[in-house]
């Protein structure tokens, strides 16, 4: 794997293992080798996407997902298009919804 590629994978795996919820639930050594068994011949960051992916779905939890950047709200080819505004909507007196 270059170093770019494992740098990308280390990012997401220490994110995830850091605010999943459910955490004392994983062994996190274990899921860390088999996420980077699967990126071992990872040379870019499109080529790790896969391991981040079964990594996330591993933990099972349907609040866990992973966006390619591609997917995300906050992607834009295009660096002079306007970033994607949360919406709002009030449904009740004190209660929001926010998208």
């Amino acid at each position: 794997m270059s170093a770019r590629a494992y740098a990308y994978l280390d990012t997401a795996l220490l994110f995830t293992q850091e605010v999943f919820y459910y955490g004392d639930r994983v062994d996190w050594g274990a899921w860390r080798q088999r996420a980077l068994a699967r990126a071992r011949n990872a040379q870019t960051f499109a080529q790790v996407h896969p391991a981040v992916d079964s990594a996330v779905a591993e933990l099972r939890d349907p609040h866990s997902f992973f966006y390619l950047p591609t997917e995300s709200l906050g992607f834009r080819e295009d660096p002079n298009t306007p970033v994607y505004l949360p919406q709002a909507r009030v449904i009740a007196p004190r209660i929001g919804y926010l998208w």
